[in-house]
């Protein structure tokens, strides 16, 4: 053990004091302590006590490993964070609605104190509403605070997701992007515009007028004349079917006067019309009256 110990320091010399002491501490050789302190020493460069055997099952959490530093912590998560800030400040809410109670309270007694001429009990309430009254202030600021950071957490929160929906899109932009290229666009185009042009001359071709040679045969004044001759044969059919319509007329006329049974008209001048019966009856009337009249007279 004192070679080892020798040994080490003339290597480190200042470090290898605290492995000395450590030895002296436990004489025992190959003791389990001595051979740790050791080993850390010569790794590590530092000194490091040995795991006791009555230590618990696990080792403290900010303890350093053997070969790198501890693990770093889990990162706060937002929607928790937000919860508890949302319960802080309901808490706030509570005590500055307190505190206004209070400071009320203590305002409503000083003035009490003071009509009842008690000038100490009135100044000491007032004082007290003073107190009170910076302990509002003070957490109405920190309230006003938490909300503004608030604010500023649910900001971010959603230009993080815009962000993310943002690049998403960007992403899917571009991978269809990827898909095209220039030169087949351009060739795209090309075949469009020679689509359009063989459709115009197909459209061209088809409302082009077709020459007949067997109309061409016939002369134009020929066809004229023969054009003016129907003219006139259909004029004459006309007169023709006209005039035994005007024949048939007269003989429907005729019949329609046989059949009703109509008086011709008068050949010689008007006799004077007969004595109506109202004429008659009044002269037949006034006979009789008379022959009353004539009777009802004395003899």
């Amino acid at each position: 053990m004192t070679l080892i110990t020798l040994s080490i320091r003339i290597l480190r010399p200042r470090k290898m004091d605290v492995v000395a002491e450590n030895s002296a501490m436990d004489p025992r050789e190959g003791s389990t302590a001595s051979r740790f302190t050791l080993i850390t020493t010569l790794i590590c460069g530092t000194t490091t006590t040995a795991p006791s055997t009555n230590a618990g099952p696990s080792a403290p959490r900010n303890a350093m490993n053997l070969f790198g530093r501890s693990k770093k912590a889990a990162e706060p998560n937002t929607d928790e964070t937000v919860a508890k800030v949302q319960g802080v400040m309901e808490l706030l809410e509570k005590k500055i609605a307190h505190l206004e109670r209070k400071i009320d309270k203590e305002k409503t007694d000083a003035m009490g104190f003071k009509s009842a001429g008690n000038k100490g009990a009135g100044i000491d309430c007032l004082k007290r509403a003073k107190v009170l009254g910076k302990d509002l202030e003070a957490d109405q600021t920190k309230h006003g605070n938490l909300k503004e950071q608030l604010r500023m957490l649910n900001n971010a929160k959603f230009d993080a997701e815009y962000h993310t929906v943002l690049k998403g899109l960007t992403d899917a932009i571009k991978q269809q992007l990827d898909t095209i290229s220039i030169d087949d666009v351009d060739d795209t185009n090309d075949q469009m515009e020679d689509n359009i042009a063989k459709g115009r001359e197909i459209r061209e071709a088809l409302s082009r007028p077709v020459d007949n040679p067997e109309v061409d045969m016939f002369d134009d004044d020929e066809l004229w004349e023969e054009l003016e001759s129907m003219e006139k044969d259909l004029l004459e059919k006309e007169m023709q079917k006209a005039e035994p319509v005007e024949v048939a007329r007269q003989t429907t006329e005729e019949r329609m006067f046989e059949e009703l049974a109509l008086p011709s008209a008068p050949t010689t001048a008007v006799k004077p019309a007969r004595q109506t019966t109202d004429e008659r009856v009044a002269a037949e009337f006034a006979a009789l009256e008379k022959e009353m009249g004539m009777a009802g007279m004395p003899g």
